[in-house]
């Protein structure tokens, strides 16, 4: 076991540094080069490769601390080319598997009214591209989806075109890298015994880690000597002594500890790559058999951002077991200030492009819009001089989500109705409500009449933060990332 965790690390640490490297030339392409390939392209087969390997490696490395093997064998490059081919062929199964089970991917099943299984292209399901309810599913485009995501890996290249939001899109950015929500240091640390700030600091300690030239690409540390380098390298809160400092500090390092007791003792599903709390991406230490910890610089680092990133959603790194009351009471405050807080940069981001814009409309005040009346609370309406167009703009911050079980809970939440109306059908009343009146809104928006031959009209879209599954399932309404909400308000549209 001690060996196999060993030479797992020490492969995460490569892999991450290969994946770095990778993200460093194909920005590099777009900054100084003019190349006749898709550097988009070329970084998404690089992530989706590096990812699926790391994926792998940490799939070996909790089965060795499941297993807890005690063979004789070395572990060599044959060897571990062995356990990657079957933690491959695993991952692959079992995530396929999953696609079916929730109907989000490539592959449909279907099965007949004699019970006959069948699979077909999800492409080939007819209708307006979004399908569902029972025995259904959904045509996502996960190709398109990751390489939305990356795209601002390029974004701020010298080749890229400076447009008229981008002072408001880098005010949002500077924001989003601010502290630690209100509230949720408190609650982790009540819950946990550490706070959100002693794992981070454990986290950056442990990526600091200094390693010689001749030295493993992983370090092997007692958890005695990693506290005392954190206690070396953390400005404590005022009124913190120097004991409760340490036990909070070794308490953060057990809950980024993985151990066999506790891996073996939970039910292991390594295809649930958001929900599972035990999981080497989250538990980045690795304890041997004699105690001593492993671990990768490179990996926590990366899993001091997964925390930091999920934190800021008002999320934590998993889903299962779910928070105790108080942290969940933070984690929904949170959540509700980061969505408000991106109605106001949607708002801000029209406005400097010159917008004219009327956001936060209570359905008890329709006369901010000069219509009758209202179903809902809507977010922004924004129209401009010149353009027949006036935009109704539902905002929607949702978490980030790769998991497929996952994924498919979002695209219910937006497209399927339940004991709640989908976003969908809410926006879809919202629209009911302003269509007629679209004259009326255009005067509340203090437009100049509109052309006789070109009559305004009202148009629905959802903006959200970031790229969302919900964009690439072609679904009733357009949705753009705040990144590109101006170039999209400005294309022209769609001919029928």
């Amino acid at each position: 076991m001690d060996e196999l965790l060993q030479f797992g690390m020490e492969q995460i640490e490569r892999c991450l540094a290969r994946k770095s490297r990778e993200q460093m030339a194909a920005k590099h392409a777009t900054d100084i080069l003019s190349v006749s390939w898709d550097p988009l392209e070329r970084l998404h087969a690089s992530e989706n490769e590096l990812t699926t390997l790391r994926r792998c490696i940490e799939v070996a490395m909790e089965v060795a601390l499941r297993t807890a093997p005690t063979g004789s064998t070395p572990v060599d490059d044959l060897t571990w080319g062995e356990i990657l081919a079957a933690a491959r062929v695993y991952l692959a199964a079992t995530t396929r598997s999953e696609a079916i089970h929730h109907h989000v991917g490539e592959t449909v099943l279907e099965i007949s009214t004699s019970f006959e299984l069948s699979t077909k292209p999800a492409a080939s399901i007819p209708g307006d591209g979004t399908v569902s309810g029972n025995g259904s599913g959904y045509s996502f485009d996960n190709h398109a989806y990751a390489r939305a995501r990356l795209a601002p890996n390029l974004r701020y290249s010298s080749a890229h075109n400076v447009d008229a939001n981008d002072t408001a899109i880098e005010d949002a950015d500077r924001a989003d890298s601010g502290p630690i929500p209100a509230g949720i240091n408190e609650a982790m640390l009540d819950a946990f015994g550490a706070s959100a700030t002693d794992v981070f600091g454990v986290l950056t300690t442990a990526g600091s880690w200094p390693l010689e030239p001749a030295d493993p690409d992983a370090a092997v540390v007692s958890a005695d000597a990693l506290a005392d380098r954190v206690a070396e390298h953390m400005i404590q809160p005022e009124g913190v002594t120097t004991a409760v400092a340490r036990k909070r500090t070794l308490d953060a390092i057990k809950h980024l500890t993985s151990t066999s007791a506790e891996l073996s003792a939970t039910d292991w599903k390594p295809w649930q790559a958001r929900s599972r709390k035990r999981r080497v991406l989250i538990q980045p230490l690795a304890q041997r058999s004699d105690g001593l910890l492993v671990m990768s610089p490179r990996l926590c680092i990366a899993t001091a951002n997964i925390y930091l990133r999920y934190l800021k959603q008002g999320q934590l790194p998993w889903s299962q077991p779910a928070p105790p009351a108080a942290l969940n009471t933070a984690l929904e405050a949170a959540r509700l200030a980061r969505n408000k807080a991106l109605e106001r940069q949607v708002s801000k981001v029209l406005e400097d492009a010159g917008w004219k814009v009327i956001s936060s409309i209570k359905e008890t005040k329709p006369e901010r819009l000069a219509v009758p009346s209202l179903q809902t609370e809507i977010d922004v309406v924004a129209g401009r001089a010149g353009d027949p167009n006036i935009w109704l703009l539902e905002v929607k911050d949702p978490s980030d989500v790769f998991a497929l079980a996952d994924i498919r809970r979002m695209l219910d939440r937006f497209f399927l109705d339940d004991k709640k109306p989908s976003y969908a059908t809410q926006l879809s009343r919202k629209l009911a409500d302003l269509a007629p009146h679209a004259d009326s809104v255009a005067s509340a928006l203090r437009l100049p009449a509109a052309d006789p031959a070109v009559p305004y009209r009202v148009r629905a879209m959802f903006v959200t933060r970031e790229p969302t599954p919900a964009q690439f399932v072609g679904g009733p309404f357009p949705f753009t990332p705040l990144t590109n909400l101006i170039e999209t308000l400005e294309e022209p549209p769609a001919q029928p």
